[in-house]
């Protein structure tokens, strides 16, 4: 799973892949980029806005499967870039690639996955005037989940909460035509992960009650 927060120095170089890239014209992609997925995930989408020369980098887990999909621009023969893993061996070198995926790599990094892997995609269907089903999808083999959310804003802490075993939950007792955030985190019993969201979705509008409405 991608890694968001890392320490300095020689460890953080040990867990990134960097891109560098570079136009032979001096005036950015031009629209081209390489996106960039993380077991499946879309994590980044990495392009050279301006210039002649730009890096990103992107960190990973020991194991991460990575892979890499270009997207064509105006100018693509302007292109060249280098793709370098954890451990600093450069797994790509050259011009612009086919149109799509061009490669695949499972991390060397020297990061090792968390004991309690972080949910991900959350999404909400079936939204009404109270409520609302909330989806996720598992970080990794986790059982449980909690589940904090409350209209939009709101600091973490002071929400709702819910507990569920199943990778979805349905949200009652909201409040009609309100944007409500929705945070979700694994619960692996002595260890939790980090809380991903907020997703945030609107309820229905409710029916008008009151009488009369005039209007200018």
């Amino acid at each position: 799973m991608f890694l968001t927060i890392l320490g300095c120095g020689k460890l953080s170089s040990q867990c990134d892949y960097t891109i560098n890239m570079q136009d032979s014209w001096g005036d950015g992609w031009n629209g081209a980029s390489i996106s960039v997925d993380v077991n499946g995930i879309n994590i980044s989408t990495v392009t050279l806005n301006t210039g002649n020369t730009g890096s990103e980098s992107f960190s990973t887990y020991t194991g991460d499967v990575v892979q890499f999909s270009f997207t064509g621009g105006s100018y693509d023969s302007e292109i060249t870039f280098q793709i370098i893993d954890p451990s600093g061996t450069t797994i790509y070198s050259g011009g612009a690639p086919i149109i799509g995926p061009f490669l695949t790599n499972t991390s060397n990094s020297t990061c090792a996955p968390p004991s309690c892997t972080a949910p991900n995609s959350i999404s909400s269907a079936n939204v009404t005037l109270g409520g609302a089903q909330i989806s996720w999808n598992a970080g990794g083999t986790e059982t449980k989940w909690n589940i904090e959310y409350d209209i939009t804003g709101f600091s973490q802490g002071s929400g709702r909460t819910a507990t569920s075993t199943a990778t979805n939950y349905s949200i009652t007792g909201l409040l009609s035509n309100t944007t409500y955030d929705v945070y979700v985190q694994a619960d692996c019993g002595g260890d939790q992960s980090p809380w991903s969201g907020p997703h945030s979705f609107n309820t229905a509008c409710g029916p008008i009650t009151t009488f009369p409405h005039n209007e200018d």
